[in-house]
């Protein structure tokens, strides 16, 4: 569903938001380490919050350093044409 559309907006005005309470008790992020982020986990407890990997190892995959890794490097990998949504610091 694309961001912004009138669709997007009901989906959006639907949706019930975590309280407060949950957010102070940790129920909104998941903290882990990479190698502990497997299916068997996934298939287990779901993916209902955004999940924090304090830990890159484990994961399999290839993470470009956080300090070198910029827009400019990301356009050059997948072309200035492509879209692209991203959550930033």
């Amino acid at each position: 569903m694309q961001s912004g559309t009138t669709a997007f907006i009901k989906k959006l005005q639907q949706r019930q938001f975590p309280s407060l309470a949950q957010a102070e008790k940790g129920q909104l992020l998941s903290k882990m380490r990479g190698h502990a982020l497997t299916m068997a986990h996934l298939v287990k407890k779901g993916f209902n919050c955004p999940i924090l990997i304090e830990s890159k190892d484990g994961l399999e995959m290839e993470v470009p350093p956080e300090d070198t890794f910029t827009v400019d490097e990301v356009m050059q990998r997948i072309g200035s044409n492509y879209e692209l949504d991203v959550i930033g610091k």
